[in-house]
């Protein structure tokens, strides 16, 4: 139905890494990167675009690291998911992997697809990164 990259699992799953360290300064994306076992150059990409959008603060230097930003408890997964891949298009078609599914006039399961994509999208849209 929604088909997410291997970037937002991994930037998911940082994500809940360091909702999981709060209290803690700032961490490492070394200590990151291993206790998750995602590729470190990677995962430094994917922390460059959540600072860019506010989700995760920086530090520089020895004590520096990553965090959580202090609106972390309104971020929601499908705040994530849009970051990592840019506005998703919930009309692409799970079945046949069409890019706009309203263009396969005769899809029979086309409205319920689309129904489901819906729900789960809100869904997605109420639990927050901290509720993870």
């Amino acid at each position: 139905m929604l088909n997410f990259s291997r970037t937002s699992h991994y930037a998911l799953r940082a994500l809940m890494y360091l909702a999981r360290s709060k209290g803690r300064p700032y961490i490492k994306i070394e200590e990151v990167a291993r206790n998750e076992d995602i590729p470190r150059n990677f995962l430094s990409k994917i922390f460059q675009m959540l600072i860019k959008n506010g989700m995760v603060d920086s530090c520089m230097g020895p004590k520096g690291g990553v965090k959580l930003s202090a609106d972390s408890q309104r971020i929601s997964v499908a705040d994530a998911l849009t970051v990592i891949n840019g506005r998703m298009h919930q009309e692409d078609c799970a079945l046949f992997g069409y890019q706009r599914c309203r263009e396969l006039k005769s899809c029979p399961i086309q409205n319920e697809c689309q129904n489901v994509r819906k729900k789960i999208w809100g869904k997605l849209k109420k639990i927050t990164i901290n509720k993870l």
